[in-house]
């Protein structure tokens, strides 16, 4: 960050971002050996510049979530694997790796949440008028808190958001949901708690819905599909509606469809056919969230405004 354009000089390894206005607490936070960072907050403000309300609404859930995308160079990977399979990989902040068909790493870590909802708040109201509050207030509005994984993310946004923004017009959904067993279903799945993926309360006109997002990254494992198994049989005892979707399901237009229409009957309703402006916004919406997640916000990553 830079007082003017005249400050400093640009290199491959960073972009220099003009900042002029006062520089309040928190905004930056000194690290280790002499650096200091911008936070969380300030950060998705400068990118949020740079990509559109929809790629920042997905960055805006992964640092509301429990999740965060990471991919190291070779050498990096390499001393983790080492470090992994020595049992001593430092567990700094909550982070750890999640594992896939027994490879001890993969881009997917699991970590606390970064910001919270009021913090969010808070921070929207404190810049106003700042470059690019707007559109983290807009990207706000369909932020998934409570997220762990960029899946969950992906199908509460495509299925969830309101029609006229791209979405299926299924949701709000509830993002793992906690949910208190039965004695019977305990007896199934050996817990006394679970957490749905997404969720959706019943009412007079359907079940319970859950939704369970099985991403790679993940739910990869024999052993985790096997606890998933059981666990859709138990949520299935107490009368709930279980759902499994994997990317394959909304990996494009006509599968995506698909999905929503199969989730709209499990809710007893029914999708009305979109107008060209509402598919337009849907196919919009489809290019920025089905990417890479790990290269949003990169110069080839930026898609619609």
């Amino acid at each position: 960050m830079v007082t003017n354009k005249s400050s400093g000089y640009a290199l491959d390894s960073f972009v220099n971002h003009v900042w002029t206005r006062e520089l309040v607490p928190g905004l930056v936070w000194d690290a280790e050996y002499g650096v200091s960072v911008t936070s969380p907050l300030a950060t998705l403000l400068q990118v949020g510049m740079h990509v559109s309300t929809a790629q920042l609404t997905m960055l805006l859930s992964e640092l509301m979530g429990g999740f965060a995308v990471y991919e190291p160079t070779d050498e990096v990977a390499s001393w983790l694997r080492q470090q992994i399979a020595c049992d001593s990989l430092p567990h700094v902040g909550g982070w750890r790796p999640a594992s896939r068909n027994g490879d001890s790493l993969t881009n997917l870590w699991m970590r606390p949440p970064l910001i919270g909802a009021q913090e969010l708040e808070r921070f929207i109201d404190k810049m106003k008028g700042v470059p690019g509050v707007a559109r983290l207030k807009r990207a706000a509005r369909d932020a998934c808190a409570g997220a762990l994984s960029p899946f969950e993310v992906q199908v509460a946004m495509l299925l969830g958001m309101p029609r006229r923004r791209g979405g299926m017009g299924l949701g709000p959904f509830q993002i793992n949901h906690r949910i208190h067993l039965t004695q019977q279903a305990r007896r199934i799945v050996a817990q006394s708690k679970c957490d749905a993926d997404l969720f959706i309360e019943g009412d007079e006109h359907h079940a319970p819905l859950v939704i369970e997002c099985q991403g790679a990254g993940y739910h990869g494992n024999l052993q985790q599909s096997t606890h998933d198994d059981n666990r859709s049989m138990a949520l299935q005892s107490m009368g709930y509606t279980v759902l499994r979707l994997r990317y394959e399901q909304i990996r494009d237009e006509e599968h995506l469809e698909s999905t929503a229409a199969c989730v709209a009957r499990l809710l007893n309703t029914e999708l009305a056919p979109k107008a060209e402006r509402l598919m337009q916004a849907e196919r919009n919406l489809m290019a920025d969230v089905l990417v890479d997640w790990w290269r949003i916000g990169m110069p080839e990553g930026r898609s619609h405004a």
